[in-house]
């Protein structure tokens, strides 16, 4: 399957604000919530989640995207959002130890399987 059948256009954003990773996830997950009711119901669990994950090892790439993402027990969806932050800012790139600017993110939520 192409990773375009998974975009849903009502899930691009392109007003994200934020100074940090952990901002942009919260408002994400906000917007998400706002159109989608299998996040809605869970939004809480879902950001904890997400925030977790990102805490663990940084999900910025580089060339200015990140990819924060969590798996959810029992979501029984596949979910991604697309954000453009309004003020890009500096994240960790785990691969290289540098920073680099993160100016577009690719929030996924799933199940665990």
């Amino acid at each position: 399957m192409k990773f375009s059948n998974y975009l849903d256009s009502n899930l691009i954003f392109t007003d994200v604000k934020g100074s940090s990773m952990e901002e942009i996830i919260k408002e994400m997950v906000e917007k998400i919530a706002s159109k989608e009711k299998s996040v809605n119901l869970r939004k809480d669990e879902i950001t904890s989640a997400v925030i977790k994950r990102e805490q663990e090892i940084s999900t910025a790439i580089g060339k200015g995207v990140a990819i924060p993402h969590a798996r959810i027990e029992n979501f029984n969806d596949f979910i991604v959002a697309v954000g453009v932050v309004e003020t890009p800012f500096r994240a960790k790139v785990e691969a290289s130890a540098s920073k680099d600017t993160v100016e577009l993110v690719f929030l996924i939520i799933s199940d665990v399987l």
